[in-house]
């Protein structure tokens, strides 16, 4: 049998085109690996709906109006809570609108109007506040609500109906999404997976509202 010898060069051509056929093992393994993780994701959500909902629907629609939610979650772990508030209502709006039971008034129109009269999302648990942003901005209730938890591992959040004229809660619920074994959650926010995550959470809690309140009537 006869051998070859290869001379310097060659050994070294021989040696990186073996750790580039590793290096492209290594990453094949890892995407498959990954992509598996990703198609059984352990994220769980729990829905509630914690007072109501009261009869208020009528054969006009009322006109509702979708606020940013109050955040409370400023633990370092709360990554992005900022946005949080944001992020909810409008998630909550987008499956509020398909429900087709209320009139929806534009977010911008009703954001510009807090601006100008200078409330907080607090300063609308005062009835006279709230009575004056109903009256000014022709809007029948609104969805308020507080983001207390906007973490790597779980999202908590409550929202309710509120009347601007009487301070009535119609409807009150609460979403929990956990996630201890993957980031989807937080990571979701910002591509696909966790914004599915929540959307499905959002839409079960409308859904399961919008089945209470036509046995109601």
């Amino acid at each position: 049998m006869i051998t070859k010898r290869m001379n310097g060069k060659e050994a070294r051509n021989e040696r990186i085109l073996r750790k580039k056929v590793i290096l492209n093992l290594l990453f094949l393994y890892l995407s498959i690996t990954l992509s598996c993780a990703q198609a059984a994701p352990t994220v769980k959500y729990t829905v509630r709906i914690t007072a109501g909902p009261q009869n208020h629907l009528t054969q006009d629609k009322i006109s509702i109006a979708v606020l940013d939610l109050e955040t409370k979650c400023n633990d370092i772990r709360h990554h992005n809570c900022e946005n949080a508030g944001f992020i909810v209502a409008e998630t909550l709006l987008t499956e509020l609108i398909s429900i087709q039971k209320y009139t929806i008034i534009e977010r911008q129109q009703m954001n510009r109007l807090i601006e100008e009269l200078r409330f907080s999302m607090s300063d609308l648990v005062s009835r006279e506040n709230l009575k004056r942003l109903g009256k000014l901005g022709n809007v029948d209730a609104v969805v308020l609500g507080t983001v207390l938890s906007w973490s790597t591992i779980d999202q908590i959040f409550n929202v309710r109906l509120v009347d601007t004229q009487t301070g009535k809660v119609y409807w009150a619920g609460s979403v929990h999404l956990n996630d201890t074994k993957h980031d989807f959650i937080l990571d979701g926010l910002l591509n696909s997976n966790g914004g599915k995550y929540l959307a499905v959470a959002c839409f079960d809690l409308v859904h399961k509202l919008k089945t209470q309140m036509e046995d109601s009537r």
